[in-house]
This record gives C-alpha cells, structure tokens and sequence, in this order.
C-alpha cells in the first residue's frame, strides 16, 4: 500500500473535517469564512488575555502547521478545491493579524481592549476578500499552500493596517480638534443671507 493512501485510511475523515472546519464553525452559514474569522478572533483575544501573548503566537504557528497537513489530506486528487466550509486557513490568518495590535498592547504595558480585535477582524476580513497583491497569487497557486497561505498573507496586511489605524486614531485624538479649529478661524466672516431675514 502507497504510504500516502496508508495516511488517508488512518486519519479518519471527520477527525480531518473537524480539524479543518475548526471544531465544525466552517459548517455555519451564511459567510462561514467570516464565522470562522470572528470566532478566532474571540478565541485569539481570550489567548491573549487568560494565557498570554506568546500563546497566541504559538497558537497561529500550530493552527497554519496542523491545518495544512490536515488540508494535504483532505484535497488529496482535487488539489484546486478551496471548500467553503474549510476555515482552518482563516483562522491561522486571523490569529496573525491579531498578533500585531496583541504585540503593540504588550509593548505599551496595556491589555488588549475591544477596538484592536475588532479593526484586526474588519481589516482581515477586506484583504481575505479582495484579495490584493500578493494574496491574489497565493491563492492562485491552489493546493493545501496555497489555501492556507493566502490568509496568512491577508493577516500580514491586516495586522500592519491595524496598527496603522490605531495610529491614525491616536493621533487625531491630539492634533485633529486643534487643526480643524485652526481652519475654522483662517476662514473669513459669512456674511448674512438675503433669505435669513438678518438685516
């Protein structure tokens, strides 16, 4: 017996499909690749809050070496599938664009709060659907690599916008109110409206 069909008999198909499917949240729909995007991203918080950040990065390694063994496995003779219901490749993604605002809160000595899971999860979620750049061929290449590598790369871009948000952000909160009023005072009187009765 060929030991790549000795694999396939040993490794039962729902042990795979679970793997695969993340403990089956790929099966929700509509969107089963936003399913699996948000709850990693909660899973990915809780990581990060109750057992650390080097949990979460061990996490995103684990779930990118796991799924695309389990995905070799599964695509085996369609080596071109991409099944809706796989999620394992978008939650390996969304725990590494997660681990860019996780990374800055650490650094800053300040836990993680709500917006930085929220911008990694909408940001990751715009790359993994359009696709640009260098996630477009990724994704073109197929096969288990491909399928996985693709939202690694959608994390990679969403995790660097995530922080570039942020800074945006922070940065508005000092400097946009003053230069808005500095505008709003370069600019000159109105004068009064024939149709406001003003005299």
């Amino acid at each position: 017996m060929p030991p790549h069909e000795m694999t396939k008999r040993e490794v039962p198909i729902h042990v795979l499909q679970a793997i695969t499917t993340f403990a089956f949240v790929g099966k929700l729909v509509p969107a089963p690749g936003t399913w699996g995007s948000a709850v990693a991203a909660v899973a990915g918080w809780g990581l990060v809050k109750f057992a650390g950040l080097p949990a979460l990065y061990l996490a995103a390694v684990l779930a990118f070496i796991i799924g695309l063994w389990a995905l070799e496995q599964e695509l085996r003779g369609r080596p071109h599938d991409d099944p809706k219901e796989v999620v394992i490749d978008e939650v390996a993604g969304m725990w590494v664009a997660l681990a860019f605002p996780a990374s800055a809160f650490y650094y800053f000595h300040t836990e993680m709060v709500w917006p930085g899971p929220l911008a990694a999860f909408f940001w990751f979620r715009f790359f993994d659907i359009f696709k640009p750049g260098v996630i477009g061929r990724a994704d073109k290449k197929g096969g288990a690599m491909g399928v996985m590598m693709d939202d690694i790369w959608a994390g990679v871009y969403a995790g660097g916008f995530t922080l570039i948000t942020a800074l945006v952000y922070h940065l508005g909160q000092d400097y946009w109110p003053t230069l808005w009023a500095q505008l709003v005072a370069m600019l000159p009187d109105m004068p009064a409206l024939p149709f406001t009765g003003q005299e």
